[in-house]
């Protein structure tokens, strides 16, 4: 009888370590994807500025920051776009703010571009 009741012990001890184990398992794998998604929000990042950055040189403006907007304007309804807030000088020396919707395959478009100040340098 003692010998069932230490058996039954063990395999109780059993069961619960397993339960341990698979607890392991599941805050493992949370911690990886939200550590996943975060490393991918990184790199999408530094891929999105470059493409502006490219694009305001290439109309020969300069690039003053450049900061990603979870909610700016066009937000609703975007699939894959990313929405970014930046200042840039154009070639008159004006400075303007705008959001700039980009992604891989749209590239770079401005919307609500307006000139905060009239300096010409």
């Amino acid at each position: 009888m003692q010998t069932l009741l230490v058996l039954a012990e063990r395999v109780g001890r059993g069961e619960h370590e397993r339960g341990a184990a698979s607890n392991t398992v599941v805050i493992v794998a949370i911690a990886g994807a939200v550590l996943l998604a975060i490393m991918g929000r990184l790199v999408t990042h530094g891929m999105d500025s470059g493409r502006i950055r490219k694009y305001a040189e290439s109309q020969g403006w300069e690039l003053l920051d450049c900061q990603w907007r979870l909610l700016g304007p066009g937000w609703f309804g975007s699939r894959r776009e990313r929405i970014y807030q930046i200042i840039y000088r154009d070639r008159e020396g004006r400075t303007h703010t705008a959001f700039a919707k980009t992604s891989a395959m749209a590239g770079v478009y401005l919307t609500e571009d307006r000139v905060t100040d009239g300096a010409s340098t």
